[in-house]
């Protein structure tokens, strides 16, 4: 009852890990299994960063032959431990949860997944594996964020130095997006693009147009410091 006092009080204290690793252990002695595994999800989902999560990890992997449903993730759990774990850059972690999502159900967390997985490769520099991320979200049937996912691709396609993907990801955006931030931004990576190639008459021309028709985004603000 300590610790569970404990926790109430501090739901997001430098020892709330540890706080419910205890009490998770203490209500397995007696015979708590449900309430035990309540405990062990705040840890995987919440803090799965902590130094307590491998720990809480194998305690609850070992309670899924107890019970059907209590003892496994749903993916808003799924979605909220990748996050955590991205946020805290976890990233192999992160990806390895982010892809158990892409096939859900619900369309926003498939979606937000598919996102987060390609920033985590992308983290761990694996370019490629993040580029199919990407294409195959792009390829789903509808893909909710797709203006998102071109403009994460051109990124992608920049890092890679992949001239011929930068203009086809801007010619689709200015297609379909024409006046978004993630055209402006795709805009902004051509800029990049060639004046690292020492093409700076380019560059610059693609920096006036986002300073004449996209004043409003940080790639004209961005462009405007390019521009001196």
């Amino acid at each position: 009852e300590t610790l569970r006092g404990l926790l109430a009080s501090y739901p997001s204290g430098d020892f709330t890990a540890a706080a419910y690793l205890k009490t998770a252990e203490a209500m397995l002695k007696s015979g708590e299994i449900n309430p035990a595994s309540d405990a062990l999800k705040q840890i995987l989902v919440k803090h799965p960063a902590s130094k307590e999560a491998l720990s809480a990890e194998a305690v609850f992997e070992g309670l899924k032959g107890a019970g059907p449903d209590e003892f496994v993730l749903t993916g808003a759990e799924l979605f909220e431990r990748g996050r955590n774990l991205f946020e805290a850059n976890r990233n192999r972690k992160a990806a390895s949860v982010f892809s158990t999502l892409l096939t859900a159900s619900d369309g926003v967390i498939r979606a937000d997944s598919a996102m987060l997985l390609a920033m985590a490769e992308a983290r761990l520099k694996r370019y490629g594996e993040a580029e199919r991320v990407l294409r195959d979200y792009l390829d789903s049937s509808p893909p909710k964020k797709e203006n998102e996912a071109l403009g994460f691709l051109s990124l992608i396609a920049l890092r890679r130095t992949d001239i011929d993907a930068l203009r086809a990801v801007e010619k689709t955006l200015s297609e379909k997006y024409p006046s978004s931030r993630e055209r402006a931004q795709a805009l902004f990576n051509l800029g990049l693009f060639h004046k690292g190639r020492g093409e700076i008459e380019t560059a610059v021309e693609y920096f006036n147009v986002l300073l004449n028709g996209f004043s409003w985004t940080e790639a004209a603000k961005d462009s405007l410091w390019e521009t001196g």
